[in-house]
């Protein structure tokens, strides 16, 4: 099994922390689909009421990659620190893009019927701690990750083609220069492979 030679960056918040173990390897995240669901719950009462999504919204409730990936729900990794502590501080306080969607919209529920709002809430309990907020960034490094877990994170080049580009840039570069050369290669990594490095906690 042919394994990748440099490290991922995985960033995260510290409502995942109990995801991640040094030493041990990656895990998903059990409430992926609960997530989703819950924002196209709201988003239907929502719509409903006649207040509609934006455009990039309309993508996260269809999960779609078009132009840019919309998908949510697995693990993303960066071949350099930049983009993850980016994502990481982006989107800790609540634990991410869809939870933070999630919050939005049920705020704006509460506005037109609070009713529904505190329904959708009882329903998705799992989600709860992650709807309060209050989480910090966490960037998680990941090695030993075999080629074949990987795939490119809105499926628009091959995997090869990626490794091979990030491998040249290592071997011709270094310092600022190489960390500008690796922001645009990011992928999607399967849970369960891979083993963790390093967990740092990032200033906000």
């Amino acid at each position: 099994m042919q394994h990748i030679t440099f490290p991922l960056y995985h960033g995260t918040s510290s409502h995942f922390r109990d995801l991640f173990e040094v030493g041990g390897t990656t895990r998903p995240w059990p409430h992926a689909e609960d997530a989703i669901a819950l924002l196209r719950a709201t988003w239907a009462h929502l719509q409903g009421a006649g207040v509609e999504p934006e455009w990039y919204q309309a993508n996260i409730l269809e999960q779609s990659t078009g132009h840019a990936n919309w998908q949510h729900g697995e693990l993303y990794v960066a071949a350099c620190r930049t983009p993850a502590i980016r994502y990481a501080r982006s989107g800790a306080a609540f634990g991410g893009e869809i939870l933070s969607q999630c919050a939005e919209a049920l705020e704006r529920l509460d506005v037109v019927d609070a009713a529904a709002a505190a329904t959708l809430r009882n329903r998705f309990t799992a989600l709860e701690r992650f709807l309060a907020g209050g989480g910090t960034p966490l960037l998680v490094v990941v090695d030993g990750v075999p080629a074949s877990a990987l795939a490119s994170e809105a499926g628009m080049r091959s995997v090869d083609e990626e490794i091979q580009a990030v491998d040249a840039c290592r071997s011709e570069m270094d310092g600022e220069l190489l960390e500008a050369c690796l922001q645009g290669f990011q992928f999607r990594l399967r849970a369960g492979f891979g083993t963790v490095r390093e967990i740092s906690e990032l200033k906000e």
